[in-house]
């Protein structure tokens, strides 16, 4: 991974064969909207986007918790194109398109359920940073133009901004035209609950657990999943779906989640196995084999020359929260050293 810029902006490039790849990511997300604004940041990402209309080539958008992404795969005037025009659309948005896109977000939103995470997140944060995150787009109905304006001016800058590139070369021509503003702090995760251990009642069994973030963190979540779905769907039938995830808060925290489902007549029993396997590995009854094998598979994956561009993706959005991209080498040597 080579370390440069384009027009100011942190570039991060993977010298790599086959088609071009790039990704232009700001750090700006859910977690930083007041209940209020819900939706204002994907908003702007649907109006950034709106220009580009039908193309030849792939591209799309995504508004996370903590970051907002244009990701594109092309050849490089394809590329070229592509974030210039974002970059065109985004210091002038084309706010005659308002009352079209928040009407095809409230859409998007009535076609998606709310996760049993989003749950478990507005009980652990309150209805703020990453709590809020669970909650509905409240501030697509008020959205205006001076207001949507105001936000893209405040967040979607230069210096608030990393692009990453997998390809063969930087593609000539490529320029970055950002507004001026300056690097946004990352929103540290609140915390409302009464002490923990915690539980609330829901319609599925789930789990979640603040911790530091670290290799460790991440393989454990791993390995939680591979334990969660032997018992629960190998070994018992109980569960369809039974998984973990490990995501980073970009403040040094993460969260290790865990969730599997279950029919009304058997939720009993799956809450018991789910219980279980957090016992046993509680207990240190932990199999070396189990952890050779998620480390096997990590590693495995982490070389794939396929997944460049994710871990440019990841190491980018580390670099937009003040953290410095891991190397390859030392995430290696990290997985392998986890007993």
């Amino acid at each position: 991974m080579i370390r440069t810029e384009v027009d100011g902006v942190p570039t991060l490039f993977a010298p790599v064969s086959g088609p071009l790849r790039a990704g232009l990511v700001f750090r700006v997300g859910e977690a930083d909207e007041p209940l209020p604004q819900r939706g204002l940041t994907h908003l702007v990402e649907h109006l950034a986007l709106h220009r580009h209309g039908i193309t030849d080539y792939h591209f799309n958008g995504a508004t996370g918790a903590v970051s907002t992404s244009f990701h594109v795969k092309g050849s490089e005037d394809e590329v070229v194109g592509f974030f210039g025009g974002v970059c065109s659309s985004l210091a002038s948005l084309p706010l005659d398109r308002l009352a079209t896109e928040k009407a095809i977000l409230r859409t998007e939103a009535a076609g998606k359920g709310r996760s049993v995470f989003a749950e478990l997140a507005a009980w652990r944060h309150g209805a703020r940073d990453h709590g809020a995150t669970a909650y509905p787009e409240y501030g697509l109905h008020a959205a205006t133009e001076d207001s949507t304006a105001a936000w893209a001016a405040h967040w979607f800058t230069r210096q608030n901004a990393v692009l990453w590139i997998a390809g063969e070369r930087l593609p000539p021509g490529l320029r970055l035209w950002l507004r001026e503003g300056y690097r946004q702090p990352v929103p540290r995760p609140s915390a409302v609950l009464p002490p923990v251990p915690s539980y609330v009642t829901g319609p599925c069994i789930a789990y979640s657990a603040h911790v530091p973030e670290s290799t460790a963190a991440w393989m454990f979540s791993r390995f939680l999943e591979r334990q969660l779905f032997r018992a629960l769907r190998q070994d018992s039938g109980l569960s369809y779906q039974a998984a973990a995830s490990y995501t980073e808060y970009g403040d040094g925290s993460a969260a290790i989640e865990a969730g599997a489902d279950a029919l009304a007549e058997t939720r009993d029993a799956v809450l018991g196995g789910f219980l279980d396997v957090l016992g046993r590995i509680r207990a240190g009854h932990i199999d070396p084999a189990d952890t050779a094998a998620v480390a096997a598979q990590a590693i495995e994956a982490y070389r794939d020359p396929a997944t460049q561009a994710g871990r440019l993706s990841v190491a980018a959005l580390r670099l937009l929260t003040g953290r410095e991209p891991v190397p390859a080498e030392q995430v290696v040597a990290e997985l392998s050293s986890v007993t």
